[in-house]
């Protein structure tokens, strides 16, 4: 008969114990079933469309550094790594550091209150990819259809849409 190793210890990946049948092991007091093979059917993903921009009123680039999303890390306190060292975020399977989701929204809504003269009180944001650093994006002010005013964040070179959202 084999030995029951300790409560307090770990034997194998498992602590093994008397109070659980052999379909299921404690680790350090949570519940772990035996895996069960099960076939997972995936839905595909339903994109949001983008807004598209009927009528431009201004657009301007934007030349995005590790610099600016250090001096952002310091004001905001979010000193997250992924944002102020291309090194370390490298180790956490980004290809460079990503600027602040938060700078970007900041960026656009004080670029577009200068341009229109006129204070923003709500905005809505959808972040689609992460801009990494350094980076030349063009920001693009316009209204939709409905007449809302839209802004969009887009990748130079391939002009594909980092972030959007509307002004209101």
């Amino acid at each position: 008969m084999q030995e029951q190793p300790p409560r307090d210890r770990i034997a194998g990946p498992y602590l093994k114990t008397k109070l659980h049948d052999t379909e299921k092991r404690t680790v350090y007091g949570a519940q772990i079933s035996k895996p069960q093979k099960k076939s997972v059917k995936k839905s595909p993903k339903k994109e949001k469309a983008i807004p598209e921009i009927a009528s431009l009123l201004n657009q301007e680039r934007l030349e995005l550094d590790l610099t600016s999303a250090r001096k952002y890390a310091a004001i905001s306190g979010d000193k997250n790594p992924i944002h102020t060292s291309s090194f370390l975020a490298k180790m956490f399977g980004l290809k460079n550091a990503i600027m602040h989701g938060w700078y970007s929204v900041c960026l656009a809504e004080k670029k577009f209150e200068k341009f229109s003269q006129t204070r923003i009180e709500e905005i809505s944001v959808n972040i689609i990819s992460p801009i990494s650093l350094p980076s030349r994006s063009t920001l693009k002010f316009g209204k939709t259809k409905t007449e809302e005013i839209s802004f969009q964040v887009r990748n130079d070179p391939d002009e594909k849409v980092q972030l959007y959202g509307e002004l209101r």
